[in-house]
Order: structure tokens, then sequence, then C-alpha cells
């Protein structure tokens, strides 16, 4: 036996947040939504369910993976004992045309044969699935028009009923709409401001490939005229002056490893006005789903790639690009005795499922020639002192040895 609460007594029992609420057409029939929920009194909660209803086929349950670290919001609800493991992810499938999709939440307040749930979200999503591109041996294919044809529906999925809205998402949301914003370039009747300083700001903490990307923009600006410095474990300023600005680089490691272990929740909201978040991860990987908690806050978002442009602007985010370029700091510093390339091809990348099938699929042609795979694991940072990892100065060396560097993507 089960009975559903209504939804507004959900909003004043339990705290919570999407971290992008769902695109209401989606080209691929599979979809994920992550975000965070809590008690506000601290109760334990039991489940977090999205039942999917399409047309031609009955409904379908699919239970979210709870106790996903939430740092932020640990520091966020410090009295509430779970706040830190209050993340959770649904991956969910969807039947092709309409759908509607609950999301509950499994209520502490269980008695004899009786499980309380309590409804939270509900919508409509549109599912026109291309995965046959795929089956038929067109990933590639299916991965771009997914991503070229949902630029032309950025709208997101509403809840169809209206209570379901915490206090969380409003605050979230009323951060996308704070106004006098400087950006690099002014409204089209203003004059271009121009950047003289940009400071930079990592941990040390966090991958060592993050803290090269800071130092190579921070050469970039460098010669391109400006005053630019890297800080490392340092906390930016509140205030800038003018012709200043500050960069985090990355958001989802130097918040959740350096900073909310220094400031309050409070204290980070106000301070992350005046920061530039630069980010570098993949579009659907749960490092980007995280760099959502602290991007609405933000001065602006930059991306060194065109995807993660064009996937924070489809969650309504204000976002530019920012290229990496070449400059001579990549290069090996002495000239290595062996100049021959002999490394037909090199693989430097964290290990994950679709990384080892591709290899996998491919030994034969990898064992038939000079090859260098090194795969690390991917469960944590990899800094100077992480022994599968290669210090810069050997990596530059055996990139120098390589005809070919191969990038698989996550």
């Amino acid at each position: 036996m089960s009975k559903s609460i209504g939804e507004e007594t959900a909003v004043a029992d339990y705290a919570f947040r999407f971290d992008a609420p769902p695109d209401r057409v989606s080209f691929t029939n599979r979809i994920k939504i992550t975000g965070w929920l809590l008690h506000r009194r601290g109760l334990p909660v039991y489940g977090i369910p999205a039942i999917v209803r399409g047309i031609l086929r009955p409904r379908s349950i699919f239970r979210a993976r709870r106790k996903r670290s939430r740092p932020l919001i640990a520091a966020a609800y410090p009295d509430l004992p779970d706040a830190g493991q209050s993340g959770f992810l649904l991956a969910l499938e969807l039947p092709a045309g309409p759908s509607q999709v609950t999301i509950e939440v499994r209520d502490h307040e269980n008695v004899w044969r009786t499980n309380v749930w309590r409804t939270i979200f509900v919508t409509q999503i549109w599912a026109w699935p291309l995965s046959f591109l795929g089956r038929i041996g067109l990933p590639r294919v299916e991965q771009f028009l997914v991503t070229y044809l949902a630029q032309f529906f950025p709208g997101k999925a509403r809840s169809i009923a209206a209570p379901a809205r915490s206090e969380s998402v409003a605050r979230i949301e009323s951060g996308l709409r704070h106004g006098n914003v400087e950006t690099f370039v002014g409204a089209t009747s203003s004059i271009q401001r121009e950047i003289k300083t940009v400071h930079f700001f990592v941990t040390s903490k966090s991958n060592l490939f993050i803290r090269e990307i800071a130092e190579l923009l921070c050469a970039g600006f460098r010669a391109a005229g400006c005053n630019a410095q890297l800080f490392v474990d340092q906390i930016p300023a509140e205030k800038t002056e003018e012709g200043k600005i500050q960069i985090v680089v990355t958001p989802h490691e130097f918040f959740n490893l350096f900073l909310s272990y220094q400031l309050s929740w409070e204290k980070i909201q106000r301070l992350t006005r005046h920061l530039f978040l630069l980010g570098t991860e993949q579009p659907e990987s749960h490092w980007f789903d995280s760099n959502l908690i602290m991007a609405p806050y933000a001065r602006d978002m930059l991306d060194i790639h065109l995807s993660g442009v064009t996937a924070y602007r489809a969650r309504g985010l204000r976002c530019f690009h920012l290229p990496l370029g070449y400059h001579p700091l990549l290069e090996q510093r002495k000239k290595s005795a062996n100049s021959e390339r002999d490394v037909d091809i090199c693989l430097l990348a964290a290990m994950t499922d679709r990384r080892e099938a591709f290899i996998a699929a491919n030994a034969d042609f990898f064992a038939a020639r000079n090859c260098h795979p090194r795969l690390v694991p991917i469960g944590f940072a990899k800094t100077e002192d992480t022994r599968t990892y290669l210090p810069a100065a050997k990596r530059n060396a055996l990139l120098q040895r390589t005809k070919i560097l191969l990038n698989v993507r996550y």
C-alpha cells in the first residue's frame, strides 16, 4: 500500500534542487538528472524514484543513485549531517514521443505496510531518439546530430504542477538574473572594456593538468600584454578594480576541494559574483554537472571547448569560449638525445569503460604498432605525487617521440 502527498508539503519539508532541469525535447532515449535533496529537519530519505509514463508503453520506475558527495551543500547546511552526501543521479530511459516524468521522494513517515511518497517534480518530455544511427555504425553522426539539433530546442522542461518549486531552486534562478554584470565586451552601444589584469586561481589538490591549463592561459594573457598571475590555494578578492578580472580553473575542483573548507556557503555565493568560472569538462559528465551548482552565481562562465559553451548556454547560463592556444612553455626545454619519433601512438587518459572497450576492440591494430597507452584510475585527482602520472618533463619527452597522440572521448 502506498500514498502520495501533495507537492506543497514536499516543498515545506525538503530542500532540493536539480543541477539543471531536463530538456523539454531529447534526441536520445537516455537522459540523466542530477541534483541534491535533504530533509530540512535532518530526517532520513529512503528513496528518490522517477516514474516515466509513455503513450504506448506502461509506466517504468527508475531509482536514483544516492549518497553522492556534495561538499558545498554540506557547507550550506552545516547542521544537517546528511547534507554532504545529499547528491543523487537519475538515469532515465524514455520511449519515443511524449512522456510524463514524475520525480518523488520516499518519506521518513513510514507506517506498517504503507509507503509515503511525496512528489517533487512533474513534467513532460518529448523524445525523438537517434540511437539507430549508433546501431548501424554511425555513433559520431548520432553524437553530432544530438548536439546540433538540441540548440534549436533550448527550453528546459518545467514542472506542470505549479507548487513543485523549492526555495533553493528559486534562489538559484534568481542568481541568473543579477544585473549590472561586466563582460569582456559591453553592450552594443558601450565602449569595449580593456582588461589589464587577470588573476587565475587553482588549488594544489586539483589534477595536475588543471594547473597546467591555468599556467598556459596565464602565459597567453601575458603575451597579450596583460598583467597575469596564478594563485594556488588562495581566496579570490571579493571586490576588483576596473580592468581586472578573476578566473577560477576549474570550479568543480576549486570549490569542492579548497574553497568550501575555507568559507561559509553564504560567503562563497557573494564571492562568486566577482569570478569568471572556467569549465574544462565534457557535457553530461558528473564533473560538468557539479559546475552547475556554482555557475548561476558567477559573473560569467567560460569554457575551453565549444561543446561546453553550447551546453552551458542551453541551460540558460551566459558562457564565452576561451580556447587554449600554443605557447613555448608546452615544449620540452632540453633537446632530446633521441629526436626520432619511434612511438607510433600515445594515449594518455583516465580509464573509463568506453576507452577500455575501444582499446579492446582495436587490440590487433595496437599490437601491430609501437604504442604507449597510459591509463590511470579516474576516481581521484592526479597530482605531482601520483605514481601512475607522468611528470611534465617526462610526458613532454614522450610526446616529442610520438607520431600520433590519440584522444578517446570520456
